[in-house]
């Protein structure tokens, strides 16, 4: 990860969807003994860019929990399908979608090489990572087609 000149390492202007596909599955972590299925490529302050790609963990699900900062997603390849509160909407390459700090969202029938940019922005929400902590992470369902 490259992160802002106000912390030890440089700042980064450009992040490659090729190199950080090849980054993943990032290690492995309790939450996912099979590899991370994303990477984190950029950051400045409160904005981070991360990759992610749910099959590269082999988990079968979306395991992520509510965010404590609003997300863009930016769909790079592949199709799925993005549940947000609830409701379903399809996401192919070339969609974004906006999801709010602290909501309940995950992506599910997603393709074998869904890929998609994730941007955390703004302002921390503490009842999402105050959950996150203390709650085992749950999945959607399985969901890779």
């Amino acid at each position: 990860m490259t992160t802002s000149t106000n912390n030890a390492a440089s700042t980064a202007i450009k992040a490659s969807i090729c190199q950080a596909v090849h980054r993943l599955p990032a290690p492995p972590t309790a939450n996912y003994p099979q590899g991370t299925p994303f990477v984190s490529m950029l950051a400045e302050g409160d904005m981070r860019v991360e990759v992610f790609a749910p099959s590269t963990s082999r988990m079968s699900a979306d395991l992520q929990q509510p965010h404590s900062q609003d997300e863009l997603y930016f769909v790079h390849r592949g199709t799925a399908q993005l549940v947000l509160n609830g409701q379903r909407m399809p996401a192919a390459a070339g969609d974004a979608f906006f999801v709010a700090a602290n909501a309940e969202h995950c992506f599910e029938n997603y393709s074998a090489d869904f890929v998609t940019w994730v941007v955390f922005y703004g302002e921390h929400h503490t009842l999402a990572h105050e959950r996150y902590l203390s709650a085992p992470p749950t999945k959607c369902r399985d969901t890779v087609l």
